[in-house]
């Protein structure tokens, strides 16, 4: 009995080291996660007419930050349609474009991320963007400009860049 006993101490120690070791492999990939919103800006035309159509992609926990940060939310609830409202409302706060008037055509959470849809008229390109600045003082926003034929550019917003890299100037 003594030996079955032992048995079973050592597969349940080996599974306490086996779960402890699983954990600390996982906080190091966590910890690591920068609060980023990437921005795909696609330059294109409906009816004849030069429109931009803008994505905005975000992890949904920075989302979760967002909402929990607007007093008018309260418990945030990223299956709450008016709460994507707001989310759609906080992304427009905080992003300014060359020129246009901007049309946010929804927000919606699919898998790990939240997408806001934003629509403008005319070909226009963002010239300030800092969505999650007031969250984490770690916020990036990567914008990938797409132009017709495949051509892209790519402009990262962030403290030290409140204006974008240089990057922002090639177009």
């Amino acid at each position: 009995m003594t030996r079955t006993a032992d048995h079973r101490g050592e597969a349940g120690l080996r599974l306490l080291l086996i779960s402890v070791l699983t954990l600390l492999l996982a906080v190091p990939a966590w910890a690591h996660r920068q609060p980023e919103v990437v921005g795909t800006l696609l330059h294109d035309t409906e009816n004849g007419a030069p429109v931009t159509k803008v994505t905005w992609r975000f992890h949904a926990h920075d989302a979760m930050g967002v909402l929990e940060a607007l007093p008018e939310v309260g418990v945030p609830n990223l299956d709450d349609e008016s709460q994507l409202i707001e989310l759609a409302g906080y992304v427009a706060s905080w992003v300014d474009y060359s020129g246009g008037e901007v049309l946010t055509l929804g927000a919606e959470v699919e898998g790990n991320y939240a997408y806001v849809y934003q629509l403008i008229p005319g070909h226009v390109t963002v010239t300030k963007a800092g969505i999650l600045s007031d969250y984490d003082p770690a916020w990036s926003n990567l914008i990938n400009i797409e132009e017709p034929g495949g051509k892209i550019h790519s402009v990262t917003f962030t403290a030290d860049y409140p204006q974008g890299t240089a990057a922002a100037l090639v177009h």
